[in-house]
């Protein structure tokens, strides 16, 4: 644990205030061991449940209002490019069944082209840090 924007291995754009909430301490401390369940490290996704998205529900949580569009927009286009992939990945595997139902066609490729297609979610990953790199944002 460290305090509000001291933790080294990350460059921070700003901070951003979201005013104040008016729960008491008590009911921040347990709205926070509410999300311990919810937020486990292990279901951390660069794109999909990142600090950004803890924030936002967080903030949600206690009342001030959701982070600003800009603060999620990122990891929301990196998301929606990867699920666009799977959902095209889909599309065209209901053209293949459809084309190999009327030519009777599967087992004159099978094994030469895949069954399923594969998103590479690391290079995504990847690309999305050097994107926040290249604004200064590391982490």
């Amino acid at each position: 644990w460290c305090s509000p924007r001291c933790n080294y291995s990350h460059t921070y754009r700003e901070s951003i205030s979201m005013g104040g909430t008016e729960f008491s301490d008590v009911a921040v401390h347990e709205i926070l061991t509410r999300c311990i369940p919810q937020w486990p490290g292990r279901s951390y996704h660069l794109l999909k449940r990142n600090c950004c998205h803890f924030a936002n529900f967080l903030c949600e949580a206690l009342k001030v209002g959701a982070v600003p569009d800009y603060v999620m927009n990122l990891a929301s286009a990196g998301a929606s490019i990867a699920s666009g992939l799977d959902t095209s990945a889909e599309v065209v595997r209901g053209m293949a069944a459809a084309v190999d139902e009327r030519y009777q066609i599967t087992n004159s490729i099978e094994g030469f082209v895949p069954r399923e297609i594969e998103v590479d979610e690391e290079a995504i990953e990847t690309m999305i840090r050097n994107f926040w790199k290249s604004l200064g944002w590391t982490r």
